[in-house]
């Protein structure tokens, strides 16, 4: 069961392509737009190991991608999982959301593929079978590392990251 008291926020700005954009960690039972759900994100453990792949684009980061027209959330991180990480998974729980929101960005183009407010839905998930690995899609390399170990292996860490990862610790027994 998702724990929904932890209702801590954290805010901090980044730039990814479109100018200045303000990133806010919101819990699993904020009421959001479920359309406006970009993308979603897997912490997947196996073994109390978190499962990192690398982007052929980006680096280190947590399986996850776009959501795909009618596809639900669920769903998308299961697809995600398997073309980024070759594993399937099982037990998916809502961490919470990353908000997305370019409101105050005069850069920010009109005619973009994302809303102006945009959520990033995090979720955990155990690994239910690894598959070889195939860098077929985005990936090019899967590993296995301690979660604690996460904020310096990840290729664009930031506080709001920080506060999914302190979300999962305090939801899944990790090292028991």
């Amino acid at each position: 069961m998702v724990n929904h008291q932890l209702e801590k926020e954290s805010m901090t700005t980044v730039n990814w392509g479109f100018g200045p954009a303000k990133l806010t960690w919101l819990a699993a039972s904020a009421d959001i737009d479920l359309n406006n759900v970009t993308s979603v994100h897997g912490y997947l453990l196996h073994n109390n190991q978190l499962a990192i792949v690398q982007n052929k684009r980006k680096g280190f980061e947590i399986p996850g991608g776009h959501v795909e027209k009618g596809e639900t959330l669920e769903a998308s991180l299961r697809r995600e999982a398997l073309e980024e990480a070759c594993v399937t998974i099982e037990k998916p729980k809502l961490l919470g959301f990353v908000e997305v929101n370019n409101s105050k960005n005069p850069e920010f183009p009109d005619d973009s593929p994302y809303p102006k407010v945009g959520y990033l839905a995090f979720f955990c998930a155990d690994i239910r079978e690894l598959l070889p690995f195939s860098a077929e899609f985005e990936t090019s390399h899967r590993q296995f590392i301690e979660p604690s170990s996460l904020p310096k292996a990840h290729h664009a860490w930031n506080s709001v990251f920080q506060q999914s990862l302190e979300n999962l610790s305090q939801q899944v027994n990790i090292g028991d």
